[in-house]
């Protein structure tokens, strides 16, 4: 199976316990829950509700949406998005009542904005409060947020507080990532200039659109070392959500190098070689992110994992289908972090001397 198989089972995996923990959930608050189908991971179907259970009162169904976010608060333009998405489920399936549940907590003013016509939203706090009646059902959800978390220290400003205090949180929600993947798809591979231009410009809209609370100052087509050395772009690290606070704190980076392959067969060791010689620890950028259309090859991987166990240089590589499966879920109101971290467990945990 191939490694992007693997993070996708990984998150699944992780969606579908905490499926299972909610099923139990609802049956304890008096949800007919028994009958209900467990998805089988992001992206397998997502549109379609992860859950239809009974109403409480034995009139009509409710449709649940679950949503795995590793912030402590949960993202507006990501909670409007689900919101949406559960909305046109509901319609879809003439259910009476919607559920919308987030392992982060939200504001008030998020409740007030994403709540009403029938949909509900439960949030961490709710979730702990509901669970806590139970001694098994608290224990569960212990075990599945411990497993979910990969954060350190909290940053001044959360990803929430990020969208509340810029005017980005509404900008984002218009932005359609559905377009930007069929945009990416549809640019020719190749190393000439045109296609590459233009498929770094897609990419970088696309980081943006996805991250944009954790970067800040972009800098594209960025000449150091008096011009010997031509980086793609480079942005400095305003970290909000736990994985790039991770990365912060753990790596000591304060800027992420990104690099764009739109080669129509998969980078090689010489590829990576380059890469990394854009990172430097005293410099504080010793992390780079490739997007690689066709992914890294077999030598390219142990090259990443020589970089980092030689050198303490993190390089991560993305494929195009990856970036794009990641906006779609955008739409949706996936997390696109979950795949970072999978990514970086995968390359911490198989890392040999």
């Amino acid at each position: 199976m191939s490694r992007s198989g693997d993070f996708y089972i990984h998150i699944a995996n992780l969606e579908v316990d905490f499926l299972h923990f909610l099923r139990d959930l609802l049956a304890a608050e008096g949800f007919s829950a028994e009958d209900a189908i467990v998805h089988p991971g992001p992206g397998f179907r997502r549109y379609e509700p992860d859950l239809i259970v009974g109403n409480p009162s034995g009139r009509g169904k409710t449709v649940v949406e679950f949503k795995l976010y590793r912030t402590q608060k949960a993202p507006t333009p990501l909670l409007l998005q689900a919101a949406e998405r559960v909305r046109t489920s509901q319609t879809k399936e003439g259910a009476s009542h919607s559920l919308l549940v987030v392992t982060s907590a939200i504001s008030p003013s998020q409740r007030e904005r994403i709540e009403g016509d029938g949909l509900e939203c439960w949030d961490l706090t709710d979730l702990k409060a509901r669970a806590g009646k139970d001694p098994d059902l608290g224990a569960a959800l212990a075990d599945l947020l411990k497993a979910a978390q990969v954060g350190t220290e909290r940053t001044k400003l959360s990803v929430a507080e990020y969208y509340e205090l810029s005017d980005a949180g509404d900008a984002k929600v218009s932005a359609d990532g559905e377009e930007l993947a069929k945009a990416l798809e549809a640019c020719p591979s190749g190393r000439g200039k045109k296609a590459s231009v233009q498929f770094e410009r897609l990419c970088v809209q696309a980081l943006k659109l996805l991250f944009a609370p954790d970067f800040s100052g972009w800098k594209e087509q960025n000449t150091i070392e008096r011009g010997y050395q031509r980086l793609d772009v480079i942005a400095r690290l305003t970290p909000s959500n736990p994985f790039w606070e991770a990365l912060a704190y753990d790596f000591r980076a304060r800027y992420i190098v990104f690099e764009f392959k739109n080669y129509s067969a998969a980078i090689s060791q010489a590829e990576i070689f380059t890469t990394e010689r854009y990172l430097y620890a005293t410099a504080l950028r010793p992390v780079a992110i490739v997007i690689a259309r066709k992914g890294a090859d077999k030598n390219a991987h142990k090259t990443i994992q020589g970089a980092l166990r030689e050198h303490g240089k993190l390089i991560l590589c993305i494929t195009l289908k990856e970036l794009c499966d990641l906006l779609r879920g955008w739409d949706a109101g996936d997390d696109p972090n979950n795949l970072m971290v999978a990514k970086l467990d995968e390359l911490l945990m198989t890392i040999a001397r």
